[in-house]
């Protein structure tokens, strides 16, 4: 089955003209004490931030570049749409990528 279209299309709001994108101001890095963890401690706290965010996909602000590429790439399937891999070929491709390469 090809997941390209349906997920351009759960990107896909308006046409690029429409969209408008704002991102906060960022926070400085690294946050204090970060650089005193251990590596272990840095990825459970990243992990902690990821999920935060990922609680709640609506609010991620989705900047007007990445929306104008999603539109074009959804126009070039639009156009020609046999191009590409089912998602099962890509996976059973980097899954052999993955043995070789050890």
């Amino acid at each position: 089955m090809k997941c390209q279209k349906a997920a351009l299309r759960a990107l896909y709001w308006s046409e690029p003209s429409e969209w408008t994108c704002s991102m906060p101001k960022p926070v400085p890095l690294p946050p204090p004490g970060f650089d005193d963890l251990s590596v272990d401690e840095k990825i459970d706290y990243l992990q902690s931030l990821w999920d935060r965010v990922a609680a709640t996909p609506e609010a991620i602000p989705v900047p007007d570049w990445h929306r104008e590429i999603l539109y074009e790439r959804l126009k070039d399937l639009e156009a020609n749409p046999a191009a590409g891999d089912s998602w099962d070929v890509v996976q059973e491709r980097l899954r052999k990528k993955l043995d070789t390469s050890h």
